[in-house]
């Protein structure tokens, strides 16, 4: 460990960090697996609904 350092990690599974305020949040949504086969409808609406706003862009 460097000596000017904060150690933040106290183990693998765990660490003291936490986000200062004004820092961003991101929530991830994962979706699937799906099928290679799948029909569009088969896939979620929240997916679809994505998928398309970001055609938008």
């Amino acid at each position: 460990m460097r000596n000017a350092e904060l150690a933040c990690r106290t183990s693998w599974g765990s660490d003291l960090w936490e986000p200062q305020p004004g820092d961003f949040t991101l929530d991830v949504k994962i979706w699937g697996p799906f099928r290679a086969d799948a029909a569009v409808d088969d896939y979620p609406a929240d997916l679809i609904g994505l998928l398309i706003s970001m055609l938008d862009d």
